[in-house]
């Protein structure tokens, strides 16, 4: 391969870089302070729930450890939900990756047909380990 075409790509893979970065880096950090405060609010009301348990008797006890056992479950759905929502956009950018890369390889392949047209090539799919 010459160079032109090993340029042309590196700036290619360059330019897909500079594009994820932006949105990788927005979806790691710009919840962040939200998720912090919702958990902790969870978190503080939970345990001034049980505490309370701790000291009441009757209803309000039973009372008491239900609003912290359901603020628990809030808390457990929140955190799934959050998982949820990472593991799709994660899916998508791998996806993505994943088709760039197969349209690389399909270019890659094409240029080294022009370069070489007599060269047998061996298809890499096809061989078994």
């Amino acid at each position: 391969m010459d160079t032109n075409s090993q340029t042309l790509y590196k700036t290619l893979i360059d330019q897909e870089i500079k594009c994820f970065t932006p949105s990788i880096t927005k979806l790691n950090f710009a919840n962040t302070r939200r998720h912090v405060v919702i958990n902790s609010i969870i978190f503080s009301i939970s345990i001034v729930s049980f505490s309370l348990a701790i000291f009441l008797r009757g209803f309000l006890q039973a009372a008491a450890l239900e609003i912290g056992l359901l603020l628990l479950s809030i808390k457990l759905m929140y955190f799934m939900y959050n998982t949820l929502k990472f593991n799709h956009y994660l899916f998508w950018v791998f996806q993505s990756f994943d088709m760039k890369l197969i349209d690389m390889k399909k270019d890659l392949l094409a240029l080294d047909d022009q370069l070489h047209p007599r060269k047998a090539r061996i298809n890499t799919d096809t061989i078994k380990n």
